[in-house]
């Protein structure tokens, strides 16, 4: 499943970034720029999808994709496709589907804290409702478990009231949903008749890869947060209370941010945090990138953003560097990585 992933990535990557650059949107680095590249190359719905993943996985991974002649390597680790890669890609696309709900970048906080809230609110309130006070919580983590106790707290009613709304809620999402994708929902879940399964005993009771399994999980829960924030499954929307922030890639970049919004240029902000112009700019590209409503058009005139964007388009390439000779050094990089946040949007400066 992994060296699939990975051949999806360097295919939109189109030799245009080293196979290391797929790792760290895969590892979920939070960088300037592994964020950026992330958005323009439309990867971040990889973001964080195997955070312990290694250079030296990552090299294996390429060697098979090298052997079975998917790939051909440069020698500064830049990977293009063959014919056959290219082939097996179209079938990847359609076999893998559900790779298309992803969005790692945008559910990050969300993904694992909700799954455990969730997990554990309902192995609480079955236990509760059957008057089995003991018993093993499925999840250590004294943040969850303080969330439900006070959502069963705040939730002064009868526990039966309480499963059958959530059970609609669920029932309802997941007949949407695959068999498989179902399975590998429910067969997490604990009660006092069921103890939940991991993801290794699903898979090995499925005769399926864990990696996939993983996957498929990640892609349903991201579907379904899709739907809850449409205000749909009213009983599932209090599981991401607190959790639908941005998560900036590190607090300066907050910082950051919160100074922009005040109005404060570039340069401003620069003498009253004392960082580096680049570090400000970093910052400016990534609430660019996160938030579509930020005008860019402080930092560049309409004319240069057209040019900019032509020149992408006629050059057919994301390379800084190839496309500053094209444009000209009157254009700063910050200037080209800004323009490109919005490249694939209707934006038009004013």
């Amino acid at each position: 499943m992994k060296e699939d992933l990975l051949l999806l990535m360097l295919s939109a990557y189109k030799g245009e970034r080293t196979i290391y650059g797929a790792q760290h949107i895969l590892q979920g680095k939070k960088s300037a720029q592994a964020i950026q590249d992330g958005h323009f190359f439309s990867l971040l719905p990889y973001f964080h999808l195997f955070p312990s993943i290694t250079r030296e996985e990552v090299e294996k991974l390429v060697l098979t994709l090298q052997q079975r002649k998917w790939i051909v390597l440069s020698d500064d680790h830049r990977a293009i496709l063959t014919s056959q890669g290219e082939a097996k890609v179209r079938l990847l696309k359609k076999e893998y589907a559900f790779v298309d709900r992803l969005d790692g970048w945008k559910y990050l906080k969300l993904t694992e804290v909700f799954w455990l809230r969730l997990t554990l609110y309902i192995q609480t309130l079955t236990q509760l409702h059957l008057k089995q006070k003991a018993f093993i919580p499925i999840t250590s983590n004294r943040d969850v478990q303080k969330w439900v106790k006070r959502k069963l707290q705040i939730k002064n009613l009868q526990h039966q009231t309480e499963l059958d709304a959530l059970y609609h809620d669920l029932r309802s999402f997941l007949e949407t949903c695959s068999d498989l994708e179902a399975r590998i929902i429910v067969g997490q879940l604990s009660s006092p008749s069921q103890i939940g399964l991991t993801l290794f005993q699903l898979a090995d009771q499925l005769q399926l890869n864990t990696d996939y399994i993983y996957v498929v999980h990640r892609a349903t829960l991201h579907k379904l947060f899709d739907e809850l924030l449409n205000d749909k499954h009213q009983a599932l929307r209090p599981f991401i209370g607190g959790l639908q922030e941005h998560q900036f890639s590190t607090e300066t970049a907050k910082k950051t941010a919160n100074l922009l919004r005040q109005g404060l240029s570039i340069d401003e902000i620069v003498i009253k945090r004392r960082l580096k112009r680049n570090t400000i700019e970093d910052h400016v590209v990534e609430l660019a990138l996160y938030d579509p409503t930020f005008s860019i058009h402080p930092y560049l005139t309409k004319e240069e953003y057209h040019r900019i964007i032509e020149a992408a388009e006629a050059l057919n390439t994301l390379k800084l560097k190839q496309l500053r000779e094209y444009v000209g050094d009157s254009f700063s990089y910050f200037m080209i990585r800004i323009a490109l946040t919005r490249k694939d949007s209707s934006y038009e400066p004013t």
